[in-house]
């Protein structure tokens, strides 16, 4: 058991992606990456955008080299913040202090930094779309999530996936999420739709054995959608993958 919520944890962070967030980059906008020394870095493949090692200090290096301070924050051993998009001329920050994380963002057209919306936590982002919520629980348990839309003077929210979710990614240029009861996460819907949060449609639904049982999307890859799951709360987890295209569920490996 202890082992399965260590391994949980791992995947959770891993798909919510570094600082709690992924991205999906299309042609010609910024991407994500971690550099050899492990910088996290924003590129268009000309401009560097970029966090400090203590993240305290944004600064952007353009194609000559030239490295400019954009902004400077206070942060401590309670507050940091992270990129979690960099759209058109607009980067997109959260600023986590403990438990409540707020969204910025630094227009580099105008040259200006503000917040953009309390309590809300940004944990994917494609384009012009993010997926956020406004809280995220450290354990296993469905939140909140909503699709909102960059817009030139803020941020408008478009969709709602559900009050109940989790691990809502961006893939193939679509949106899958997992979706829970009331109460428990031992029967799990999986959905697709589209990157605006239109058109849901239910992909598949799988229920654990036994009521302390517990499934979690894990990935969205090679056109499958893996997912892990526990028959009661003391059993041996067992991976799975379900293929997009045949709709049937095999065992994968861990």
């Amino acid at each position: 058991m202890k082992k399965f919520l260590m391994t949980m944890c791992f995947l959770f962070v891993l798909c919510a992606g570094i600082g709690g967030y992924t991205t999906s980059a299309q042609a010609a906008d910024y991407e994500c990456v971690v550099t050899k020394n492990q910088l996290v870095t924003w590129t268009d493949g000309t401009n560097r955008i970029y966090l400090n090692r203590t993240g305290n200090k944004l600064y952007l290096k353009d194609e000559t080299g030239t490295t400019r301070l954009l902004k400077k924050f206070k942060t401590d051993e309670d507050t940091f913040y992270d990129i979690v998009q960099v759209y058109e001329e607009k980067i997109y920050l959260k600023k986590t202090h403990i438990f409540t994380t707020h969204l910025y963002v630094y227009d580099l057209g105008t040259d200006t930094y503000k917040r953009l919306k309390k309590n809300c936590n940004v944990l994917n982002a494609s384009g012009k779309y993010m997926i956020a919520t406004t809280y995220q629980p450290s354990d296993l348990t469905p939140y909140p999530a909503y699709v909102y839309e960059c817009t030139q003077t803020g941020i408008e929210k478009v969709a709602t996936l559900g009050k109940h979710v989790s691990q809502p990614l961006f893939a193939d240029g679509k949106i899958y999420f997992a979706s829970y009861p009331k109460n428990g996460i031992n029967v799990m819907h999986v959905y697709r739709c589209e990157e605006n949060g239109d058109n849901p449609e239910l992909l598949f639904t799988r229920k654990a054995a036994h009521r302390s049982g517990y499934i979690v999307m894990t990935e969205v890859t090679d056109g499958k959608v893996l997912f892990a799951q526990n028959d009661d709360v003391d059993s041996e987890r067992v991976c799975y993958a379900y293929d997009l295209v045949t709709g049937k569920i095999t065992k994968s490996k861990e």
